[in-house]
């Protein structure tokens, strides 16, 4: 493919070319993010866990970027994947839905890695669901898939990262308490 360079005469011209080009380049970028999947702005590190013996592949969410993300543009998840959030201890995180495309179920985990409660969310919704009591970790994988029936309350997340101590750091997405 070849392109003729075409110099504007005025002002003017120069606006409107700049103008199409980045309206062009826009559309471009938004054809080939929903062909391919909006792919994460960040490299996660990987990790495979196991509910009831059913692995789970999962990117870790560490830091408060990556938390911030999650899943939010992406157009599909493996039946076996997810993604791990790792907060400070104690926390109390909250989770909201806006620009997730994906329907999800949620699990908060203790520190010692049992499921201590269970959310079941839906794309695009607003509305805060926050860990009723303190947890290390949260969960996420799709929410009809065959995973989301392994995530049951009282019943342990293995393969968690061992982290004794995390640096306290300030949430910018929803930390109550």
């Amino acid at each position: 493919l070849t392109f003729k360079k075409t110099v504007p005469t005025s002002g003017r011209s120069r606006r409107r070319n700049a103008l199409l080009g980045g309206w062009c380049a826009g559309i471009w970028g938004v054809l080939a993010g929903a062909a391919w999947g909006a792919a994460p702005s960040e490299t996660l590190p990987r990790l495979t866990l196991a509910v009831n013996g059913v692995p789970i592949q999962v990117e870790v969410a560490w830091t408060s970027r990556a938390r911030e993300r999650g899943l939010a543009g992406r157009a599909a998840l493996a039946a076996d994947a997810g993604m791990l959030f790792v907060f400070r201890p104690h926390g109390r995180p909250c989770f909201w839905m806006k620009d997730t495309l994906l329907p999800l179920s949620l699990a908060f985990l203790n520190d010692r890695g049992m499921i201590v409660q269970r959310e079941e969310l839906l794309p695009g919704d607003e509305r805060a669901v926050c860990a009723r009591q303190p947890v290390r970790f949260a969960l996420e994988v799709a929410r009809n898939g065959p995973l989301a029936h392994q995530l049951r309350l009282g019943h342990p997340v293995v393969g968690l990262p061992q982290l004794p101590r995390l640096p306290a750091e300030p949430s910018r997405f929803g930390e109550a308490g």
